[in-house]
């Protein structure tokens, strides 16, 4: 037995918190009877489904080829700016559900929220575990931001901003030992880069010659009640334009070039870099948790396996050589 909110999330009929408000609204209903008291346990392949007035399906393990290739939805939008991140506005304002024409069977929904006013990269997708997990705070996943802000940003300014986002500088090295560029990063630090910045120069902020603003890079893990302008304007400095520019870190998505108001479907490396970023790939087995969610390759028809061969006897093979595991 499953609980009924992460069917539906499953399904993709919404996030798992919006899944348990349509419950206790009365929006789902179990072998015709409406629900509205959660705990709901369900068996998806026995009872039948209903939210919304639209029967509620989940493709098993090896269901049918089609279904199973389009059981999750994974797509990324460059929001513009004055456009609402979710799925209708009561006050007839542009949503991310006008910009994305989704063709899919799947119901998509913005993995978190953007604000108004800011611009960048958006998620969509049916995989409610997945972004449920993006987007709560216990789970950590970092966000990076572009800044702009009106004139130059001295180095106590930046000094001050790193200490309200939690961020310590890493103590000296020893001489003579170089700095490792692929260590990984703390989740709050500030990258100042302006035009002209110098690449080695990570936690230091330029202001481009002959421009009036500067450019921040942030990498934050999500923090309630954290609003960055506001942030930047205890220390003087005033943002102008926001952009989203990537999701889960070093190693994570990125917003790219992909231009404004276009969208396209995740490649699967990124839907699994971004499952790594979430914790639902276990790095130890080289391989998803739980296996239900993972975003899945058909093989094709042609190499598919037949009936077992009879096995032949058995050679001493040679000492294998380490892989690295495969995800």
């Amino acid at each position: 037995m499953v609980r009924l909110q992460r069917v539906l999330a499953d399904a993709g009929v919404a996030a798992r918190r919006v899944c348990e408000k349509m419950i206790e609204d009365g929006r789902v209903q179990v072998n015709g009877k409406t629900v509205t008291r959660l705990p709901v346990f369900v068996n998806p392949e026995e009872d039948t489904i209903v939210a919304d007035g639209r029967p509620v399906r989940l493709v098993p393990e090896g269901g049918p080829r089609g279904a199973t290739q389009s059981r999750h939805a994974y797509l990324m939008l460059h929001k513009p700016e004055r456009v609402m991140t979710t799925t209708k506005d009561e006050g007839g304002r542009t949503t991310v559900a006008d910009l994305v024409k989704w063709p899919g069977p799947q119901r998509i929904y913005p993995v978190g929220r953007l604000d108004f006013h800011a611009s960048g990269m958006v998620l969509l997708t049916s995989d409610g575990d997945l972004a449920n997990r993006l987007t709560h705070a216990r789970y950590g996943v970092p966000k990076t931001y572009l800044l702009h802000i009106r004139g130059g940003a001295a180095p106590d300014q930046i000094e001050k901003i790193n200490k309200a986002l939690g961020y310590r500088p890493p103590p000296p090295l020893p001489e003579g030992v170089a700095p490792d560029p692929d260590a990984p990063r703390p989740p709050a630090v500030i990258t100042g880069r302006a035009l002209g910045a110098r690449e080695d120069a990570p936690y230091e902020v330029q202001r481009a010659e002959g421009k009036s603003k500067t450019m921040v890079r942030v990498t934050i893990t999500p923090q309630r009640f954290l609003n960055l302008p506001d942030l930047f304007l205890t220390v003087g400095l005033s943002v102008t334009k926001i952009v989203q520019t990537g999701i889960g870190g070093r190693g994570g998505v990125e917003l790219g070039r992909l231009p404004v108001g276009a969208w396209r479907e995740l490649e699967r490396e990124e839907v699994l870099a971004l499952r790594r970023a979430a914790g639902l790939v276990d790095e130890s087995r080289g391989g998803p948790r739980g296996g239900r969610n993972k975003p899945r390759t058909l093989t094709p028809k042609a190499a598919r396996p037949g009936p077992a061969s009879p096995k032949p006897a058995p050679v001493k093979p040679a000492e294998p050589e380490a892989e690295e595991p495969e995800f």
